[in-house]
């Protein structure tokens, strides 16, 4: 590395260099190439003479910017904060004119669900603390909106619903509790949506445990649509409110973090839309 770069502000072409590569190792990754991220790190630190650890930042601060704009990022850089004005400005314009990347992010979107592929058991780890220090809406120029795109997507809820609630008659089952897995309730289905969730389980004590389940292809910090009616009936009933997000659905070893309680509490909620009747 360079000593002169070292500490030093990056420039625009460096800021240019590394969305390069890192909207080249997106493309791969949406086509479902597998991704060797050490050698373009490294491809990279010879060309602009930043450090490894620089250089990872950067494609976090690059995650950032793309997390805000509702768009796809990498799976394996995690959004971090404190992004470079030039940066930001560098990856909302690749954003507007890489129509390649574009086509694939819509296709990923649009991918049809494997419905066998429910038929297994979720692996379960603790909700991922997400690194972003500006979380007001903003009035941004997007030409998609992939966060709302997948929610509004119903045969990947359907599928993630299905694999919840085959998870929940396992967990009930492994306490001893075979008569409470059996009734296990999929409302969504048996009453419709509009309740505020999608399953009636119920706890160690056989307590009612009313499950939301929102479902994504992407990586367990990609964001996701809470109702109103969702928000609402977590702060009504907190004890019996928990959240299940899938995450990775579709691949080998799909995820699971719950949020237990009011999503006033556990989340950090970004007012988008409203109800408007003339006055």
């Amino acid at each position: 590395m360079e000593a002169s770069t070292v500490g030093s502000a990056w420039t625009d072409l460096e800021n240019a260099r590394t969305v390069d590569t890192y909207f080249e190792m997106l493309r791969a990754e949406l086509a479902g190439e597998v991704l060797n991220k050490s050698q373009f790190n490294r491809n990279l630190q010879e060309a602009i003479g930043r450090s490894m650890g620089a250089i990872e930042f950067k494609h976090a601060n690059i995650s950032a910017v793309l997390h805000q704009l509702r768009s796809f990022y990498i799976n394996g850089y995690k959004p971090r904060s404190n992004v470079q004005k030039s940066l930001r400005l560098e990856v909302e314009r690749r954003l507007r004119v890489d129509s390649e990347v574009e086509a694939l992010m819509l296709k990923a979107v649009d991918e049809p669900v494997n419905m066998p592929g429910v038929d297994f058991l979720l692996r379960q780890s603790v909700a991922p603390v997400i690194e972003m220090t500006d979380r007001i809406y903003h009035r941004q120029a997007v030409k998609h909106d992939f966060v709302q795109l997948e929610a509004s997507k119903r045969e990947l809820g359907l599928a993630g619903e299905l694999a919840v609630i085959n998870f929940e008659k396992a967990r009930l089952r492994r306490a001893g509790m075979a008569n409470l897995a059996n009734e296990v309730e999929h409302i969504s289905v048996t009453q419709g949506d509009g309740l505020g969730f999608d399953i009636l389980s119920f706890d160690s004590t056989g307590a009612e445990r009313l499950i939301e389940v929102k479902t994504t292809r992407r990586a367990e910090s990609w964001p996701f649509v809470a109702t109103r009616n969702e928000v609402s009936l977590s702060t009504e009933v907190p004890e019996k409110f928990h959240l299940y997000r899938v995450f990775g659905f579709g691949k080998s070893t799909p995820g699971l973090f719950t949020l237990p309680g009011s999503l006033e509490e556990s989340c950090s909620l970004v007012p988008r839309d409203f109800d408007a009747y003339p006055a």
